[in-house]
Formats: C-alpha cells, sequence, structure tokens
C-alpha cells in the first residue's frame, strides 16, 4: 500500500548517521527512472494515524528531495525492541556502515531493552566476541574514533591500540602513525602490532615503559628492591614482541605507577646502605664485594696526596679486605678532590702567567737580537739571514699545535687569521715585522714548552735558537 509521506516519523534510532550525499542523488536518480521498488517499513504510531520508520530511512530521504507525496509501505506491528533489532540487522547488511555507529546502536538496545550481549548476538546471528569487540570502540579516544569514522584505520586496529589509551607511551604510537598516513602509507594491523607497538613498548622509551626484566643501566641497582608482586595480573604490563617475533620480557606502561615504585625501591635501597654504613664505621676492615660499585674510593697517596692529611684521622678512612686503604664516604671523597684539583688548575695559572711574564721580560730586552749570530757545536760563529730567521719560523708554525700557536701570537694579533674557506684560525708569518723574528721564533718555542707546563729560566730562553737552528732544517749553515 502507499502512505503519505507526512505520516512518516522518522524514530532516531537508525545506527546510520552519516549519509553519503553523491549515493543518495543516484537513488534519486534511479526513483525517478523505476520508482522505489522495495517499501519501506513502518509501524502504527497511536496518536494521529502517524507511523514510525523502521527501515528504508535513505528511500525516504530520497522521496522527500523528490517532493514525493506519497510511498509504498509495509505497515507491521512491531514494539520498541522489535524495531531496533530490525534496524540493526537492516543496516549491517550494509558494508558502508561505520563500526562506530553500530555500536553505539548495539549499546543503545543493550541499555534501553535490557537484554545481555549473548541475547543479542543471537538474534543478529553475530557471536558474543564480535558485539563485546564492537562495544570496546565506544572507550576509544576521540582521536582514534576520527581517524575510523574517517577510514584511514578500521575496528581492527582501534581494538589494538585500546589498551594502550589513556598511558603516556600512546601518544608515541599515536605519533607515528600520523606520520605513516601522512607519508600516504597504508598501516596494517599487522605492522601496528609488529612495529610500531613493539618500537613503541619494547623498544627504547625509557621515559614511558619499564622493562620489568631488564632495568635501564642507571636504574639497574633499584631492581633488586622494586615491588613486582602486583606486576603479574597488571593490564599495564604488556609482552610485546619486535619485527613480529616471539613476544618476550614484561613492559610497564603505566609510568606514574612504575615511578612510584622506583622511588619506594631508592629507599629501601637507601635503608639498607644507611644500615650497612652504619655498620661499617664499627669496622677496621671492610670486604668492598658487600658495597656497591659507587659506596667507596679507594685512597691513594700518589694519585691523592691531600688524602695523606684530610684523611688521616677520619673515620671514614677503612682497610680493605683485598688490600689498600678505601673511603666509604664518596661525598666527602669527591669533595676534597674537587677541592684539589681547583687548587691545581688555579696554580697552573699562575704558574703560566709568571712563566710568560719571564718570556716577555727577556723579548723586551736585547738578548733576542743575539740571535742574529749564531754558534754551533765546534764553537764557530755564523751570521744569520733573516731570510733563514723567516724559514725556522715558518717550520714552527708548520708544526705547532693550536694552542701554542694561539699563545705565540699574542703579540701580533693582525698574523693570527682566520681560513677564509674552512674557517679555522692560522699564523701568516709574513704579517709579522722583520725586527721581531727572533721575538716571534723564542715566543713560539716558549708557548710549547709553557703549554707543558714546565718551569724554565732567561738562560733556558737563550737557548732555545740554537736549538730550534738544529732541529728545524735549513737553518744557520
Amino acid at each position: 500500500m502507499d502512505l503519505e509521506v507526512k505520516k512518516i516519523k522518522i524514530s532516531g534510532w537508525n545506527p546510520r548517521k552519516n549519509f553519503n550525499k553523491s549515493e543518495l542523488q543516484g537513488l534519486q536518480e534511479s526513483i525517478k527512472k523505476q520508482g522505489i521498488c522495495q517499501p519501506l517499513l513502518v509501524r502504527p504510531l497511536p496518536e494521529n494515524g502517524s507511523f514510525q520508520l523502521v527501515a528504508g530511512e535513505r528511500r525516504l530521504r530520497a522521496a522527500k528531495a523528490l517532493k514525493m507525496k506519497t510511498v509504498p509501505v509495509l505497515i507491521k506491528d512491531l514494539t520498541d525492541e522489535q524495531a531496533r533489532e530490525i534496524m540493526l540487522i537492516e543496516n549491517l547488511e550494509r558494508k558502508d556502515l561505520s563500526p562506530l555507529e553500530e555500536a553505539d546502536f548495539i549499546q543503545g538496545i543493550i541499555n534501553n531493552d535490557g537484554i545481555t550481549q549473548e541475547e543479542l548476538a543471537k538474534k543478529i546471528q553475530r557471536s558474543q566476541a564480535w558485539i563485546a569487540n564492537r562495544l570496546r570502540l565506544l572507550k576509544l579516544p576521540g582521536e582514534i574514533q576520527a581517524l575510523i569514522i574517517s577510514r584511514e584505520i578500521n575496528s581492527r586496529h582501534g581494538i589494538a591500540l585500546l589498551p594502550f589509551a589513556g598511558y603516556p607511551v600512546f601518544k608515541v604510537i599515536m605519533k607515528e602513525i600520523r606520520k605513516q598516513l601522512k607519508a600516504g602509507k597504508e598501516v596494517s594491523v599487522r605492522y601496528l602490532n609488529d612495529t610500531i607497538i613493539g618500537d613503541a613498548v619494547g623498544g627504547y622509551n625509557d621515559d614511558f615503559v619499564l622493562d620489568l626484566d631488564d632495568f635501564p643501566f642507571n636504574k639497574r641497582d633499584l631492581q633488586g628492591y622494586f615491588d613486582f608482586s602486583k606486576c603479574k595480573k597488571c593490564p599495564a604490563v604488556k609482552k610485546t614482541s619486535r619485527y613480529g617475533g616471539t613476544p618476550t620480557g614484561r613492559n610497564c606502561i603505566d609510568r606514574r605507577c612504575w615511578k612510584d615504585n622506583l622511588n619506594k625501591a631508592k629507599i629501601s635501597l637507601q635503608k639498607e646502605k644507611d644500615s650497612l654504613l652504619k655498620g661499617m664505621k664499627d669496622k677496621k676492615v671492610i670486604d668492598t664485594n658487600l658495597l656497591e660499585y659507587n659506596a667507596w674510593n679507594g685512597l691513594s697517596v700518589t694519585s691523592d696526596p691531600w688524602c695523606k692529611t684530610v684523611c688521616r684521622k677520619c673515620e671514614n678512612k677503612k682497610k680493605a679486605k683485598i688490600g689498600g686503604v678505601i673511603c666509604i664516604d664518596p661525598k666527602c671523597y669527591n669533595r676534597n678532590s674537587r677541592s684539589k684539583d681547583n687548587k691545581d688548575k688555579k696554580k697552573k695559572i699562575e704558574e703560566k702567567k709568571t712563566a710568560w711574564k719571564t718570556v716577555d721580560d727577556f723579548l723586551d730586552s736585547d738578548h733576542p737580537g743575539n740571535f742574529l749570530r749564531y754558534q754551533d757545536g765546534s764553537g764557530k760563529r755564523f751570521e744569520i739571514s733573516l731570510e733563514i730567521l723567516r724559514n725556522v719560523l715558518s717550520m714552527i708554525v708548520k708544526h705547532g699545535h693550536h694552542e701554542q700557536l694561539k699563545h705565540g701570537v699574542e703579540r701580533w694579533p693582525d698574523a693570527y687569521v682566520k681560513h677564509e674557506e674552512y674557517g679555522y684560525y692560522r699564523v701568516d708569518v709574513s704579517k709579522i715585522p722583520d725586527e721581531d723574528i727572533p721575538k716571534a721564533i723564542l715566543r713560539f718555542l716558549a708557548a710549547e714548552e709553557i703549554d707543558y707546563c714546565k718551569n724554565f729560566s732567561k738562560e733556558d730562553l737563550a737557548g732555545f735558537l740554537p736549538e730550534a737552528m738544529e732541529y728545524y732544517p735549513g737553518g744557520g749553515k
């Protein structure tokens, strides 16, 4: 029979919320030519002789768009429960229905009709597991639901991602998924499980995941004090496989939980250390095998001369069972060691300042000019040409290292130039005045000695040039 379009009411129960415009236009063209071949299913409503649509909303929308006054219908007396079940079955037969639309409608049937998943599964001829998995999709975060609706991923991806939602590692997983999708790559469920999730959970994300069987190196001493009692049945503990291999190890993705447990482990470890340290202070000989590797330091007068006075009467100074002397207070040891290092650095700085003052005083005297005359090993004297001295200086610069050149050329800053192509600094001997060549040779040779923290006098400086003339080829003969 035909029924006026205006008498048909849409229930709002239809699981399909999105209607493809191009498909509706195609349906309109078909109705124009052939009419509505399959009647709409409706049920009578108690008020005003109107009817409620049960199946055929797409056909009704097309009829309204074509301004049809009547449509063919099949009228059935149905309860609310029966009407909702027919709507679900009718839409499940269509492939274009979104899994989330199915899940939302299934949840509505269970809530409104008070039936179990098993009962509904029998009525729509699906398994209970299928019903349960559809309902699980409703627990997915909005960003995953959006990807399912846009069909960039499917419901199987959603089920695989659900256990990680709400944990910090979830951001790492989603970042990689979006990266793959943006690059136009297909993310299969297998690739998601084996590679993306496998790398995120079983990889090296120590900030988000804790490998319960193999703690990171900086936390390994806490593994023996970590409380694993609740980890066995905890849903946050995952067994994952990388590259499709057999799942190995246990990885906890609940960062808040494992960090709390790590802090408790630190407290337990510190208590044991304090107890052990307290007992050690009463002992004269210590077995270092019972201590952590960083709980003591060896004391040696040769390498740590300060300990001869600073540690002489300290209660933390003990004899080791395996021989030698140790300090069982690493903080105190490190503090004294740093203090000694700082004093040594200051001393070396002062020694270098003194050495450079000696060099500069000598250069400002008349002695460097005497280097124009050279006496060889037999006592015979030679006049040294300026050309030879420049050659000697060039050889010194060629073989000198960075610090030697940097300090040696300080009196002639214009000669310290930057290489245009490579960007490093070099010494341009041609920019040093002729009268300063002997001084430059002395200063570069002195810089090498000062760099090795050697002390020398003016007499030593006077012997630098003869040594240089014999060491560098082409000098004096």
